[in-house]
């Protein structure tokens, strides 16, 4: 582990902060302050700290620094991250920070590669048991843990996961070990030692933040006029450059699904990577189990060419008016356009209202709802068929690959129908 600098002590100890990636999500430029344009995109800074430096403080020392130098800029967030996260990018960037390895024949304390402060006792040898540990926090006092409370989990002999209290910094422990000996008797051991100074570890992500203003945030943050308690040890890593990529991979399919004023509204992301030129979602789907998956197979064991052409069978294209769907509606393919862009953006959704009719029917009918869900291909040399996305990890048929439909739940269905039902005012 990374030494504790205690220089000065209004600084973070030890910390080191290094730039990762500043045009990651980028946005089109847009006009600030005086009429300029800049790119804006999404900053990310890797934290190092001290064992004593909390989030909320980090947090507000670096709002100042980013208000100083651009007011149009989201607030700083904060999460933390395992060590093992932050060793990845230092040895990407070059600069893999060397950590100590434990005193052979003693017990030790290490950081295990979690993203919660979790820890991994070791005792000297893997014949040993851990009896008691006992933790002296900063502001709790001594606590205890052995079998009887969570606190302690065997991992492999002679070596035990511990989590600290939370939002509590041990200071000092004690530990009551013991060995079956030659002689037959069992041996108890006790090591009393302060707790190991040890780093703690944050990304912090600043959204909507001018690529321009990148040093100009560095200089504010070591600056004492403009931060209370500035930062030391800040490493930009101007040559790195991370940028986020995906392949064929799909998440949080249907966002849509809430109702509004009567209507349904259908929302669906786009894909990374592809130009999908319209989605088709099918409603409603069976009530029966088996016949839902039965028609998912249906329709996936269709080619993707072969799809689209069915889906125009039985088709409710989008139109200036809204359609509409009630407790007596069949299954049909709805179309959803692209959500207006401005021209060479690409769209990032696609949307379409639906008119629902007898409000409290379909809330007696379809206390859930699903749907299947189709990504379309289309170019002007007349090549139309369906896309294929990453099947969902729930997925009713069990599929883990590329599929041409999913089957996902209407977010908002169930609380939306019921609420609307309520105050529908053709209720008798």
């Amino acid at each position: 582990m990374a030494p504790v600098h205690h220089g000065r002590r209004l600084a973070i100890p030890g910390a080191v902060i290094t730039l990762l990636c500043c045009t990651a999500l980028a946005q089109p430029p847009r006009p600030v302050f005086a009429g300029g344009q800049d790119g804006r995109g999404t900053l990310y800074l890797v934290l190092r700290t001290g064992t004593s430096e909390n989030e909320k403080d980090i947090v507000e020392r670096l709002k100042l620094a980013v208000n100083h130098v651009d007011k149009l800029a989201a607030a700083p967030t904060i999460r933390t991250v395992s060590p093992s996260f932050v060793d990845e990018i230092e040895e990407l960037a070059d600069r893999k920070v060397k950590r100590g390895l434990p005193t052979p024949g003693g017990v030790s304390i290490e950081p295990l590669m979690t993203r919660e402060a979790r820890y991994e006792i070791r005792l000297p040898a893997s014949t040993q048991i851990l009896k008691e540990l006992r933790v002296k926090y900063q502001n709790g006092g001594v606590k205890t843990y052995n079998w009887e409370n969570k606190g302690l989990d065997l991992v492999v002999s002679g070596r035990y996961a511990f989590t600290p209290e939370p939002k509590d910094v041990p200071v000092e422990y004690e530990v009551d070990y013991k060995e079956l000996g030659a002689d037959g008797m069992i041996k108890t051991e006790t090591k009393k030692e302060k707790w190991p100074a040890m780093d703690k570890f944050f990304v912090v992500t600043i959204r909507n933040f001018s690529t321009v203003q990148r040093q100009a945030l560095f200089d504010a943050m070591r600056d004492p006029k403009v931060v209370d308690i500035p930062f030391e040890n800040i490493q930009e890593a101007p040559d790195l450059l991370f940028a986020f990529a995906s392949l064929n991979s799909l998440s949080g399919i249907i966002e849509g699904g809430s109702i509004v004023d009567g209507n349904l509204l259908l929302s669906i992301p786009t894909i990374a990577n592809f130009a999908p030129a319209r989605v088709w979602v099918y409603l409603p789907m069976p009530d029966d189990d088996m016949a839902r998956k039965k028609a998912l197979e249906d329709f996936r064991k269709m080619d993707r060419t072969d799809l689209s052409g069915k889906i125009r069978e039985n088709a409710v294209p989008n139109g200036p008016n809204l359609t509409t769907f009630g407790p007596g509606t069949t299954g049909k393919w709805y179309e959803l356009p692209p959500v207006p862009v401005p021209p060479g953006v690409k769209p990032p959704r696609f949307e379409r209202k639906i008119k629902l009719e007898d409000i409290p029917g379909l809330a007696d009918k379809y206390r859930k709802m699903s749907a299947l869900v189709v990504w379309e291909f289309d170019n002007e040399m007349g090549v139309r068929r369906a896309l294929t996305v990453q099947a969902p990890k729930d997925d009713p048929l069990g599929a883990t690959g590329n599929v041409s439909v999913i089957e996902q739940p209407l977010v908002g269905w169930a609380a939306g129908i019921q609420k609307a039902a309520v105050n529908d005012p053709k209720k008798p």
